[in-house]
């Protein structure tokens, strides 16, 4: 008889078990739906807002400034897809194709980094010779003509970074337009 009833409360354990879990289930089904009614209530407020913006700022733009923006855009991106954005790929097609070049060399073994290393020292110690050599030789002219290569490179850097903040300022520029709206 108390083996039976063991039975039974065993049963009934188990029945108890799941219908909690079940419980537990449902409970997070119901939070889950909760937070998912909220954040779609805050993003439906969020876009009855910018739609009223962009009514407004809509009524208060004229073709001419309409036109001017979409010149400066114009210009910013004719900037990035003929300038900047050719740089960029021409550099990561280079640093891909190093890659592709270095997985297609046979493993080295360490006798083959030994040689290198061996090959590298040389190259520095020669490399440090010739450099002597060219700092002795050098005249004022060279001196010169190295100055205004590196002014040149800064320049064209921040003429990149200019173009790189002016895109930056022009989305903000737009996106605070379209707030307004």
């Amino acid at each position: 008889e108390s083996m039976a009833n063991i039975d039974e409360l065993m049963a009934a354990a188990r029945s108890l078990r799941r219908e909690q879990e079940r419980q537990a289930n449902i409970l997070e089904q119901r939070h889950s739906q909760k937070t998912a009614v909220q954040v779609a209530e805050n993003k439906y407020q969020r876009l009855m807002i910018q739609l009223k913006e962009l009514r407004a700022a809509s009524q208060n733009m004229s073709v001419e400034k309409l036109m001017l923006k979409l010149e400066e855009e114009y210009k910013s991106t004719q900037y990035l897809v003929e300038e900047k954005l050719p740089k960029e790929l021409a550099t990561k097609k280079k640093c891909c194709n190093n890659i592709q070049k270095v997985l297609l060399e046979p493993a080295m073994t360490e006798d083959d980094v030994e040689e290198l290393l061996e090959k590298a020292q040389d190259l520095q110690t020669e490399l440090n010779e010739l450099h002597q050599q060219r700092v002795s030789k050098s005249d004022n002219a060279d001196e010169k003509l190295v100055m205004f290569r590196k002014q040149a490179m800064m320049i064209a850097r921040k003429k990149e970074a200019l173009a790189e903040e002016l895109k930056e300022c022009t989305n903000e520029w737009t996106e605070s337009g379209e707030r307004v709206v």
